[in-house]
């Protein structure tokens, strides 16, 4: 499938945000995730936190390197009836 991945150390912030449960041990060293079909409710989640979110898309292979580039970024914004939690 298709997942957006944490891989840094400190993504564990985000994911006790978002309430990500830490993936099980795997060859990419990926720590947290979420499949893409949920894109949009997990960044409203962190917008509505006031954390601004960057999505990084990876392309092609370029020679055995994966060619990484920024789509979009989205400002946070502390939303007044922001209750926390990450998705349903």
């Amino acid at each position: 499938g298709r997942f957006f991945e944490f891989y840094h150390n400190s993504s564990k912030v985000v994911a006790e945000m978002l309430h990500l449960a830490p993936l099980k041990q795997n060859r990419r060293d990926a720590r947290f995730g979420f499949p893409v079909r949920k894109m949009a409710q997990y960044m409203l989640c962190a917008i509505g936190a006031g954390k601004s979110v960057v999505v990084i898309l990876e392309d092609q292979y370029l020679m055995k390197i994966k060619e990484r580039r920024i789509w979009r970024r989205f400002e946070g914004k502390v939303l007044d009836n922001y209750s926390g939690g990450g998705p349903e």
